[in-house]
């Protein structure tokens, strides 16, 4: 079972009646509370919700409306989770909420937020030190139970989610990482209308995005998902060969030259999985909704 390294929840700080019963259920998977598992699905639908396609740097920079808002801090991450609530509260049919009693929803909301604003990539390096720190005070998660160490695992959970592109197949990993850099070069094009410095990850003429992916991977991804090992080792052992395998063709287009998305890409030999293996993977995740493709398959 790859879920074996969940905790066991007792619903967190303020369980209502719905979170406890939720325990209770023969149908419940183990590890987490139903209010947990919304907590996490919810808060991954919405991380992105509303971005503007530009960084919090360059909000900042063009002294934009958002971060006056936030007050420069975690400017679109702030803005997403505050959306995400406000559409739900505001609307009656959007309203996921109404359901959960207000101690419930007190955690819920504390979850989700903790989640979203754990996206922010200036707060990396912390949560990575956080979560080092308290699995050096307890190494298994499974007894992990207050809700500070449960919102913490949860926020690196979707963290990892939101940077693990690099370890889907190759065919995935170079559709995103294509759509990632375009938005790059978008943003410096309009950093350059600004009249401000255009940075170097979105400057189009110093822009190499083999270099870039292997950069994020190695800066970034692969040491989140090595601290993410012991919470989810089924993950971990799916994860890394495509991860490999990711790293591998971006070396063999940086050695052919490749800069910029769609332009000389050299031939590169399959992956872990053959390419009719994967074709047929593929099309049976179709017949699975997509919030939870990959976690059914996790499963078996």
């Amino acid at each position: 079972n790859n879920q074996a390294a969940i905790p066991a929840s007792n619903g967190g700080a303020v369980p209502g009646p719905a979170a406890q019963n939720s325990n209770n259920s023969s149908s419940m998977q183990p590890g987490l509370s139903k209010l947990e598992r919304f907590a996490i699905i919810f808060a991954s639908a919405v991380h992105d919700l509303g971005h503007p396609g530009v960084n919090n740097m360059f909000l900042i920079k063009t002294r934009d409306k958002q971060a006056m808002t936030y007050n420069d801090r975690s400017v679109n991450e702030n803005m997403h989770a505050s959306l995400a609530f406000s559409l739900a509260l505001e609307h009656e049919d959007l309203n996921l909420f109404k359901m959960f009693s207000v101690a419930e929803y007190e955690q819920l909301r504390k979850l989700v937020v903790d989640m979203v604003l754990s996206t922010d990539m200036d707060v990396h390096f912390a949560l990575l030190e956080k979560f080092g720190n308290m699995l050096k005070k307890e190494s298994d998660v499974r007894v992990w139970s207050s809700l500070e160490q449960r919102s913490l695992l949860f926020q690196m959970l979707v963290h990892l989610a939101d940077l693990a592109n690099p370890s889907r197949p190759w065919m995935l990993a170079l559709t995103w990482a294509e759509r990632v850099v375009t938005e790059f070069m978008q943003q410096g094009e309009r950093e350059a209308r600004a009249g401000i410095p255009v940075s170097d990850f979105c400057n189009r003429e110093k822009l190499c995005m083999p270099a870039a992916q292997l950069f994020f991977i190695d800066r970034f991804m692969q040491p989140t998902l090595e601290a993410f090992k012991s919470a989810a080792p089924g993950f971990y052992s799916m994860a890394m060969p495509w991860l490999s395998d990711t790293k591998a063709k971006w070396n063999v287009f940086k050695e052919a030259g490749v800069r910029l998305p769609k332009q000389g890409y050299p031939g590169v030999p399959e992956g872990p999985m053959g390419q009719q293996q994967l074709s047929a993977v593929v099309e049976d995740s179709r017949s699975i909704p997509v919030c939870c493709a990959g976690c059914c398959r996790l499963k078996q």
